[in-house]
């Protein structure tokens, strides 16, 4: 995937933010528009809600447990306070809001007026 490629007027390509080291070989989160606002789909590098309150806890599938708690740190520490929507793609509802800062840890504020199922 690459910016630009088949993009049609008054869109946005998706761009890939990295292949995240997680449960699946080349697992990747998207991104769309650019960093500390538009919007990311985590995948599974955030599987769960209850990580971004503890993300130490891991996932029995992490091929890398200790890189993919490495991996989720970093990526809620560079989403926290932006106005960045966060789509858990395991979410339940709401599966989107922004990421903030609660004490050593974060949780996900949901949008007003968004619904995302």
């Amino acid at each position: 995937m690459s910016a630009g490629r088949g993009q049609q007027p008054g869109h946005q390509t998706a761009r890939v933010l990295g292949v995240e080291p997680r449960h699946t070989p080349g697992h990747v989160t998207v991104r769309v528009g650019e960093p500390g606002a538009g919007a990311i789909v985590t995948g599974d590098c955030v599987h769960h809600p209850v990580q971004l309150a503890h993300p130490a806890l891991g996932s029995c599938v992490d091929i890398d447990p200790a890189r993919a708690e490495s991996t989720r740190r970093s990526l809620l520490a560079s989403l926290a306070g932006t106005d960045t929507l966060v789509l858990g793609t395991h979410f339940p509802p709401p599966t989107g809001g922004r990421v903030v800062h609660q004490g050593d840890a974060y949780r996900l504020t949901p949008v007003p007026g968004l619904f995302v199922r």
